[in-house]
């Protein structure tokens, strides 16, 4: 049995909102990390072509 489901067996609304809240975090954590990665890497191409 999942670590949810078990929370659903005690209140499954709140069990649901700390999944989606966990979610929500990996999700924007992720998002972040690719902006930032792509910003690196257009600061690195602009470097490059600087010589």
């Amino acid at each position: 049995m999942s670590d949810l489901q078990q929370e659903s067996n005690r209140c499954p609304i709140e069990a649901l909102i700390e999944h989606c809240l966990t979610l929500t975090t990996e999700i924007a954590n992720t998002h972040a990390a690719n902006h930032l990665q792509a910003a690196l890497k257009e600061d690195f191409v602009l470097a490059s072509s600087n010589g």
